[in-house]
């Protein structure tokens, strides 16, 4: 007989993710297309994990929360000396 325990978010090291609306999930090219790279570079970037931009695997499908690809540029976003734009905290 095998033991299973119950691990509530966060006991197992990962960062809860908080749910997610279906409609609000990008196919990894729609999520490419808003930030003007291939469906290839994004994959670039999950297997080198070049840059912190959060995934959701489903079997073999990955997509992105919208929200996540707005946050990714967002962090992104510079002002006319290159500077990061001050943001509020949310």
């Amino acid at each position: 007989m095998e033991n299973f325990q119950t691990v509530q978010p966060g006991q197992d090291g990962l960062t809860a993710t908080p749910s997610v609306k279906t409609s609000d999930l990008l196919s990894a090219e729609q999520a490419a297309s808003l930030l003007d790279v291939s469906a290839g570079t994004l994959s670039v970037w999950r297997a080198t994990k070049r840059y912190p931009l959060r995934y959701i695997k489903i079997g073999s499908k990955v997509r992105y929360a919208r929200a996540d690809i707005e946050r990714f540029i967002s962090l992104r976003t510079r002002s006319g000396d290159g500077s990061a734009v001050a943001r509020g905290r949310r």
